[in-house]
């Protein structure tokens, strides 16, 4: 059932060309034992970013997007399993901020979060960019 609130969050969230004639960004984030690595860490809500997921870790790991401090996926805004992103793995998809709030990266397989794998995040409102 988790994949299937990622795809609909992603399609509901992400923009096309024919939705918003934005330039989309780019963000690189990077997965290994246990981190991640973002090239951005403040974002704009409302502004389609692309999210180039790269795991360079010995592990499988999932990327998802929480409220700050949330302990479990009950809150998602939209997560890529592990099974798209294995040891050596890449994903992309395009994602969009619904709201302005703090926020964290982070990855939920058992022991992963409690090993240290969790950045914060800040989306701002449109205005405030």
């Amino acid at each position: 059932m988790r994949r299937l609130t990622a795809i609909v969050v992603v399609l509901a969230s992400g923009c096309t060309p024919a939705q918003d004639a934005r330039p989309v960004e780019r963000v690189d984030v990077a997965l290994t034992e246990w981190t991640f690595g973002s090239s951005r860490s403040t974002f704009t809500a409302g502004t389609p970013y692309r999210f180039t997921l790269s795991n360079s870790g010995a592990v499988a790991h999932e990327w998802a997007v929480v409220p700050r401090g949330a302990t479990d996926e009950s809150r998602l805004l939209v997560e890529v399993e592990e099974d798209r992103l294995p040891s050596g793995g890449r994903a992309e998809l395009v994602f969009t901020f619904p709201a302005a709030g703090e926020y964290d990266f982070a990855c939920f397989l058992p022991g992963h979060l409690e090993s240290g794998m969790r950045i914060p995040i800040t989306v701002l409102p449109p205005e405030r960019a």
